[in-house]
This record gives structure tokens, sequence and C-alpha cells, in this order.
């Protein structure tokens, strides 16, 4: 879950696909608009471009606190920066990305290898 600091709402849920690839924690409109957030809800934060393997895209870098659960059940709080994208067609249906600035924090591990490309249409 994110909390962000810029804006009236409390909080925004949603489940991050984890991306070995990916510099930053990264939210697509359709994930924060689905929460009733709107890309002028972050006008006061600092604008940026993206860049990845299709383009590069305008985004917000929007403060957020990431919550996350542990093996234990147990919420670890982080201080993070949250690339918020524009609204962009193309990038409507991917998943929240949690980035290296998250990653790199933690051990990682897996027990199960999931097919994505059969639960994701983008992958």
């Amino acid at each position: 879950m994110l909390r962000l600091a810029e804006t009236t709402h409390e909080l925004l849920s949603a489940h991050f696909l984890l991306d070995t690839g990916a510099d930053r924690t990264f939210v697509s409109a359709s994930t924060y608009e689905a929460a009733g957030f709107a890309y002028s809800d972050f006008v006061g934060c600092p604008m940026a471009h993206a860049v990845g393997v299709g383009g590069s895209v305008e985004i917000r870098l929007v403060p957020a606190q990431l919550l996350l659960m542990d093996d234990h059940g147990e919420l670890i709080q982080l201080e993070a920066e949250i690339e918020m994208a524009k609204p962009h067609p193309d990038l409507n249906l991917f998943p929240p990305l949690l980035g290296r600035d998250v990653t790199d924090l933690f051990r990682t591990s897996s027990t199960e290898i999931v097919a994505l490309t059969d639960s994701h249409p983008n992958l």
C-alpha cells in the first residue's frame, strides 16, 4: 500500500509486480485512477520523464510511504518517491512496478514460478 503525502486521499492499495529491471517504483494512471486519484492531484510534485523499453512518458515524482508486509505479517514502512505516470493508453494496462529503489533494500526470494505472460496481457 502507498500513503501519498501530496493528496487528500489516505491510501492507495495495489499489487506490485517486482521488476528487477526498473530503477524506480512506478504506478500507471489506471492504478491510481481506480483508487480515486487524478494526475492533477500530483501537480505540486516534480515532473520528470521515465524511460523504458517502449519509450518515455511524463511522470510526477510523488513522495510516499510504502507499506510492505513481512513474512510475519508485520508492516514495514519505507519513505520513497514513486513515479506516477501521466495517463497514456499504452501504459494503462501495466501493473504497478516495484523497482530497485525499494527491492535493493531487501533480500528477495521466490518459492514459486508463475507464467506472467499468461496472467497479464502486456507481458
